[in-house]
C-alpha cells in the first residue's frame, strides 16, 4: 500500500464521503439505498443517485490512471477498517461499485493498470474503439454480458478475483486475454469474436464455460491451465483453434463442437474425463503427444480413437 492512503482522523462514514464527493448530496440515504441495492436494482425514484454514481465512475475510468488508482488504494484501506460494520460496509459496496450499464464508449478508453475495488458492470456497453483493460486487477465480480466491442480489446497480463462474465460478448477486433489469472468462474458463453482472439498461458482457477462460442479467427487457447472444469461444447473454430500445451485437471468437454481448420491438442494433458461426443474435424487434427488420464469409459475411447487418426 503507497503513501496514497488518507490518514483515517476522522470517522469512516466520513472519509468514505471525502473520497466519493459526488455522494454528499445524498449522504442521508445512503443506508436505505445499500440495503435496496443488496436485495434489487435501485428504483426509478433513485435515478438520480444512479446517474450520479455513474458519471463519477466514467470520468475516473476516462481520466488519469493514478488518480483512479489513489481513489481504488483509499476505498481498499477504508473497507478493511469498516468491515465489522454492517451499515458501513453496505454504503462502501454502493459507493465502490462502478455501474456502467448499457454506456457508450465513443473514443478509445486506456483503463489498464488499475485496481478495480468491487463490482465492475458494464454489461450491454458500447465500446466504439480500443478498449485497454490490461494488467489491471479486478477484486469485485465482473460483468461484461452483452457488450460490444467495435475494435480491439485487450485484457493482458489482468486478474480477475471474482466471478468473470464475458456472455454473449461481440468483439469485431483482437481479443486478448495472454497471461490472465481467472481465479474464479469464468463465462464466454455465447461470445462472439470476428478476428483473433488469444488466452494463451492463462490460468482459470474456477469453472470455465465457453459454450456456444463463436470464434471466426484463430482461438489461441494453448499453455493454459483449466483448474476447474472447462465446457467447450457447441463451439465453432472457424479458423484454427490451439490448445497444444494445455492442461486440463478436471473434466473437459468439446460436445458437438465444430472444428473447421487445425485442430491443435498436441502435449495437452486431460487429468480427468475428456469428452469429443459428436464433435467435427473438417482441418487436420493434431493430438500428438497428449497425456489422458486412465480411463475406459466410451469418451475416453472415442479421444483414443481421435489420436490414432491425427496428424
Amino acid at each position: 500500500m503507497s503513501g496514497n492512503v488518507v490518514f483515517f482522523s476522522r470517522g469512516p462514514m466520513e472519509v468514505l464521503l471525502a473520497l466519493n464527493t459526488w455522494a454528499v448530496p445524498f449522504k442521508d440515504d445512503l443506508v436505505r439505498l445499500a440495503i435496496i441495492s443488496r436485495r434489487r436494482n435501485l428504483r426509478k425514484s433513485d435515478s438520480a443517485f444512479v446517474t450520479a454514481r455513474r458519471q463519477a465512475a466514467r470520468r475516473r475510468l476516462c481520466g488519469d490512471v493514478s488518480a483512479w488508482n489513489a481513489w481504488a488504494e483509499n476505498m481498499v484501506a477504508l473497507a478493511a477498517k469498516g468491515s465489522e460494520s454492517e451499515p458501513l460496509a453496505g454504503v462502501w459496496q454502493l459507493l465502490a461499485e462502478a455501474d456502467l450499464r448499457d454506456e457508450f464508449f465513443a473514443d478509445r478508453l486506456n483503463a489498464g493498470v488499475r485496481v478495480f475495488p468491487a463490482t465492475f458492470d458494464a454489461s450491454g456497453a458500447r465500446f466504439e474503439r480500443d478498449v485497454w483493460f490490461n494488467h489491471s486487477h479486478f477484486l469485485g465480480p465482473v460483468n461484461f454480458s452483452a457488450a460490444k466491442f467495435g475494435a480491439d480489446m485487450n485484457f493482458e497480463g489482468t486478474t480477475f478475483a471474482a466471478v468473470a462474465n464475458f456472455s454473449e460478448i461481440r468483439c469485431r477486433g483482437r481479443a486478448e486475454w495472454r497471461s490472465t489469472a481467472f481465479q474464479s468462474a469464468a463465462t464466454f458463453e455465447g461470445a462472439e469474436f470476428t478476428k483473433d482472439a488469444w488466452f494463451r498461458d492463462s490460468k482459470f482457477l474456477g469453472q470455465a464455460m465457453f459454450r456456444g462460442a463463436h470464434f471466426r479467427g484463430e482461438a489461441g487457447l494453448g499453455a493454459c491451465r483449466f483448474s476447474g472444469s472447462a465446457d467447450f461444447s457447441d463451439v465453432t473454430f472457424i479458423d484454427n483453434a490451439g490448445f497444444d500445451k494445455t492442461c486440463f485437471e478436471q473434466e473437459v468437454t468439446f460436445d458437438e463442437s465444430r472444428f473447421q481448420r487445425h485442430a491443435w491438442f498436441a502435449s495437452a494433458q486431460f487429468r480427468k474425463e475428456a469428452s469429443f461426443e459428436k464433435a467435427r474435424f473438417l482441418g487436420k487434427m493434431h493430438f500428438a503427444d497428449v497425456s489422458l488420464a486412465p480411463s475406459q469409459s466410451p469418451a475416453s475411447r472415442h479421444l483414443r480413437d481421435l489420436m490414432k487418426r491425427s496428424v
